[in-house]
């Protein structure tokens, strides 16, 4: 049985909707088409709106330039390249893809060389922290549940396993052998991951960068307050003890018994400011988990030293760890190509999932739609935007597993069937 189609122009759909209604049968149908629906509003998540910010952000911290401007460019670049069709879009991630893992993976080795001794300390560190997290300066003490769900959230998003978007690119390959195809694919969360990751993490470990602090212009979706007054050598010995509803007086850009915290740690020498950049007056509403927002008016900016995090935080451990000034620049053109490849990728992504639901003929409303989001993340909140991601992928891969786990018979009958005609082939 074929879980992809193949149509005139040599263009191939397949992926979760297509093994999902052929596999399971005809009357599963309405789980394909759920699932080609959450595709379709993932790729405005993760592979699309999460890019755009990551890069803007950085390039932002890097070169300076507003993020409004570096979301219009990235926005024309990647509409010229998808609106030419799949032919120019598989040439195009052909030369992003390798680029950027080489220049990054280059980078991270050549860290990892250079502080060799340490490798084994810094890897004792991170499961240290994972089961027994540390209360940050400034903060609140973590706990192993909270580790877990922040690994699970990235590593889901740096890998995909389960989502069921990888399938529907591995679709395409040219092979009679779906379970070869599948070894293939099985390799791409043991190297995004284990390998990738896990080289980012010691970096930034072994540089120290985790526990510096820098200036930032953080938006209130970026920070949230506890209504205590916390001095940078002061710690809450529980977050839930100082969290509460309620409102904080802001007078000269000073909050009146409130801290703001960043990923539990406090901000340092933080004065509220308004859109013109002078000290703000007013009062924040403050909601029970802490969440900032103003009742009425332009919402102010929360200016202080705090934790760096995403891609700031990488290109600050790459830029310690290496000689010279332009360790950072390493990132940055990281980010870029990434953010410009998974973009790319997740349009075709969407549009097959919009082609199942509705046709080609509405593949070309579905990337103009895309185009606009890319847009759109590059300029909305990161909290927004990351929480919008997390939520789709989330929807994406429910029916995606209901599939696997009822098809796991059939791929293990065909996963021996494979290996057994393998063997009986070198006897």
């Amino acid at each position: 049985m074929k879980f992809r189609d193949v149509h005139e122009d040599g263009s191939v759909s397949g992926g979760p909707m297509y093994y999902i209604e052929k596999g399971l049968g005809g009357g599963w149908k309405w789980m394909a088409m759920i699932f080609a629906a959450c595709a379709a509003i993932s790729s405005f998540g993760g592979g699309c709106m999460n890019q755009s910010n990551t890069l803007a952000n950085q390039v932002e911290n890097q070169f300076g330039i507003p993020t409004v401007w570096t979301a219009l460019i990235f926005a024309t670049l990647v509409a010229v390249v998808i609106i030419g069709g799949i032919k120019r879009i598989g040439a195009v991630t052909a030369i992003l893809a390798p680029g950027m893992a080489t220049l990054y993976v280059a980078g991270a080795l050549l860290i990892l060389a250079m502080n060799a001794t340490a490798i084994p300390g810094g890897l004792a560190l991170i499961v240290n922290q994972a089961f027994n997290p540390e209360p940050l300066v400034g903060g609140a003490v973590g706990s192993f549940m909270m580790t877990c769900l922040w690994g699970i959230r990235r590593g889901l998003f740096s890998n995909e396993a389960g989502q069921g978007s990888a399938p529907i690119a591995h679709a395409t390959a040219k092979t009679d052998e779906p379970v070869r195809e599948g070894l293939v694919a099985s390799l791409e969360p043991f190297i995004d991951t284990l390998v990738i990751c896990t080289m980012t993490g010691l970096v930034i470990v072994m540089t120290g960068v985790y526990k510096e602090k820098a200036e930032q212009d953080l938006s209130l979706g970026q920070v949230e307050a506890v209504m205590a007054a916390t001095a940078p050598d002061e710690r809450i010995v529980d977050l839930r003890d100082a969290r509460s509803a309620g409102s904080v007086e802001v007078v000269g850009g000073r909050a009146t018994d409130a801290s703001f915290l960043v990923f539990h740690s406090a901000v340092e020498d933080a004065v509220v400011t308004g859109s013109d950049g002078s000290p703000w007056s007013g009062t924040l509403d403050v909601a029970a988990d802490g969440s900032v927002s103003v009742a009425s008016g332009d919402a102010p900016t929360v200016v202080g030293r705090a934790l760096l995090t995403a891609a700031p935080l990488t290109a600050l451990g790459f830029a310690t760890g290496l000689p010279g000034d332009w360790g950072d620049l390493i990132v940055t053109i990281g980010v870029i190509l990434f953010a410009v490849s998974t973009g790319i990728s997740w349009s075709y992504y969407g549009d097959r999932a919009v082609e199942y639901l509705f046709g080609a003929g509405a593949i070309k409303i579905y990337r103009w739609v895309f185009i606009f989001f890319f847009f759109l993340g590059g300029i909305l909140p990161l909290s927004a935007v990351w929480t919008f991601g997390d939520v789709a992928l989330g929807l994406m891969s429910f029916p995606n597993l209901i599939a696997l786990i009822f098809l796991s018979g059939g791929v293990a009958k065909m996963t021996r069937d494979y290996f057994a005609k393998d063997h009986k082939r070198y006897d």
